[in-house]
């Protein structure tokens, strides 16, 4: 495909191989998109739209490239492997699944779109709660390196918020934080 595209309609999308370096364009499906390299990293040069994500390519790393959206609307899963966030933003419209692999924030906005969902105790550069009904799980601990935004209802129990940008950060939105 050249300078279009992709669309694979209810197809699942596997980012496989051990090449050094993969680029890939911009596609939308309905189906998931997995990440299982065992090595080197793909990076993602166009946006991409998909139900479900995981990665679970140990020693693989997927990086989400810079500037662009991804949109999930299914479960997102981080199992193993390493993902980058570059510079992109990250809808995560779904269910936030597993946490256990590596994630690297860069300067990444991640946005929190679904309905009700538990977000993943982990380091944002950016974090944005757009709608619904946000928790965390006991004890968790979320950094913020750079801005928070809540328009949703958001419930935080114990867990704690560490921001811990180098410059000063702002904390916004319509909802109560």
């Amino acid at each position: 495909i050249n300078n279009g595209i992709f669309t694979a309609g209810s197809s699942n999308i596997t980012i496989a191989n051990t090449a050094g370096t993969q680029s890939i364009g911009e596609f939308s499906t309905t189906g998931t998109v997995s990440m299982t390299k065992t090595s080197g990293t793909a990076t993602f040069i166009g946006n991409v739209s998909a139900a479900g994500f995981s990665l679970n390519g140990t020693g693989g790393t997927l990086n989400f490239g810079t500037g662009l959206t991804h949109t999930f609307t299914g479960t997102f899963d981080i199992t193993a492997g390493t993902l980058q966030g570059g510079s992109s933003t990250i809808k995560i419209n779904g269910t936030p699944g597993a946490a256990t692999g590596n994630w690297e924030e860069g300067s990444s906005t991640v946005d929190y779109g679904g309905a009700s969902q538990t977000i993943f105790a982990m380091s944002y550069y950016n974090l944005i709660f757009s709608s619904g009904t946000k928790s965390l799980s006991a004890a968790a601990n979320v950094y913020i390196k750079n801005n928070f935004t809540n328009n949703a209802a958001f419930t935080y129990g114990t867990a704690t918020f560490t921001f811990n940008g180098t410059s000063p950060q702002n904390i916004g939105g319509t909802a109560a934080t």
